[in-house]
């Protein structure tokens, strides 16, 4: 019983500690054959024209298949700025990650849906349910065209 609750705190204790950004070195015999990163794929753009309604659509790609270094899943908690403005709605796949992490298997396109976003101009920093950070840079994403943006608000 002693052993559950030392492994329930320190699954809690995980939450706790900030997402460092910068990555440790890791040792030859660990790396993978190349990241296991966010690829941004067609049909993705940002609508940066409507003040604090900023909103981005992604469709991504977490790696592939063999780059993830054996993972069979990574499970996505939370979706932030870098210059630590706000993100009112974080959808992932159609679920909303309030609600809890979403989790992607490495080579799947997933979709996902922000709003409220505040900031164009700053990095996307996806941290998992491990502390892990993958970085999306905001020049990854591409400007939606004035259709996209008009439908997407229901306009």
């Amino acid at each position: 019983m002693t052993v559950t609750r030392r492994r329930v705190v320190a699954a809690g204790a995980a939450w706790a500690v900030p997402a460092v950004v910068v990555g440790a070195p890791v040792p030859a015999s660990a790396a993978s054959p190349e990241p296991c990163e966010l690829v941004v794929l067609p049909g993705s753009y940002k609508c940066c024209a409507n003040g604090p309604d900023k909103e981005m659509a992604l469709v991504l790609r977490l790696g592939s298949a063999g780059s993830c270094g054996g993972l069979e899943a990574i499970c996505i908690a939370d979706v932030y700025l870098s210059n630590g403005q706000n993100i009112t709605s974080k959808v992932v796949d159609d679920r909303d990650l309030a609600d809890g992490p979403v989790c992607i298997v490495p080579g799947q396109t997933f979709l996902v849906d922000l709003r409220g976003v505040q900031s164009c101009a700053a990095d996307l920093v996806f941290q998992d349910i491990d502390g892990n950070t993958r970085i999306l840079k905001r020049t990854n994403v591409p400007g939606g065209d004035e259709n996209d943006c008009v439908t997407r608000a229901g306009g």
